[in-house]
């Protein structure tokens, strides 16, 4: 470097000893009058290019490592934003939720989700004859309808004791009428125009013959 530098002052050394006339017949200040003149330049232009390209370089890293803090910066913020929607959205639905049941509670709900008993009316104790609600007595129904009404007339005749075998007749049949109601839902409110009511007391009814079976006359 040393070298590149004194080469460059002799040239321009060069440079100021040209005789003032040579000015005129080379009026361009761009352009070289002498190997030593045009070697200095050359040298000259080497070094500044070299400060810019050290510049630009310096000018990358810095946009470089700019970036990369804005890019931490998004990720911790977005990191931080995910946690506090979850920490918002637990204390929401927590709020809704209300407070936790005590075991009086929950022990008064398991009760009341117990299938009512069915009145004498709906199944007879004496014969076992079931009172169907009007949607059970439709055609598609007509072989589980047959198979427990066969299984309550023993349940009667047997003071409302069951055996194993008929108690799971029982058991599977009204399940499969469970399915099949479920199943044709959509049908029986958009086809037949049945209302959800009179499908939820059809629910109840089979949820409440298939308890009874299980508890006596």
């Amino acid at each position: 470097m040393r070298t590149l530098l004194f080469i460059a002052l002799i040239g321009l050394a060069s440079i100021g000893a040209r005789p003032a006339h040579a000015q005129f017949f080379y009026p361009y200040q761009s352009r070289a009058s002498t190997v030593g003149e045009s070697y200095a330049r050359g040298v000259s232009d080497m070094v500044v290019a070299a400060g810019q390209a050290n510049l630009l370089n310096s000018e990358a890293a810095i946009n470089v490592e700019t970036a990369r803090s804005a890019y931490l910066d998004n990720r911790l913020k977005a990191t931080d934003t995910y946690f506090e929607m979850r920490r918002r959205n637990r204390e929401y639905r927590d709020a809704e939720r209300g407070p936790r049941p005590t075991s009086e509670q929950l022990f008064r709900l398991a009760n009341e989700r117990v299938p009512t008993k069915l009145s004498v009316s709906e199944l007879d104790p004496l014969t076992g004859a079931v009172a169907w609600p009007l949607l059970l007595q439709r055609p598609e129904f007509a072989m589980y309808r047959a198979e427990l009404e066969e299984a309550f007339s023993e349940w009667a005749a047997a003071d409302g004791n069951l055996s194993g075998d008929n108690y799971l007749k029982i058991q599977q049949a009204g399940r499969e009428m469970l399915n099949l109601l479920r199943a044709n839902v959509r049908q029986y409110t958009d086809d037949l125009g049945v209302t959800a009511a009179t499908i939820t007391a059809a629910r109840s009814f089979l949820q409440s013959l298939l308890h009874q079976s299980s508890q006596g006359a």
